[in-house]
């Protein structure tokens, strides 16, 4: 089975899309839904850690006495 006409697709949301339209069964849309789960859980997780270091750079500026020890 050649899905997408042979082409690579790398971005994972297209290729959950690409294979929902080409298998459409119970097995693969649970696949696809616990791997867009997974997709949006790691987002988050992503930006939860990510903007947190900008806040504490903040806070060590303005409170350096209190936050530099």
């Amino acid at each position: 089975m050649k899905l997408n006409g042979g082409v690579a697709q790398w971005n994972p949301l297209i290729l959950m899309i690409i294979i929902q339209q080409n298998t459409y069964t119970p097995l693969s849309r649970y696949a696809t839904f616990f791997a867009g789960v997974a997709i949006l859980s790691s987002q988050i997780f992503i930006n939860l850690t990510q903007n947190t270091i900008p806040h504490g750079m903040d806070l060590a500026g303005m409170f350096p006495r209190y936050l530099s020890r």
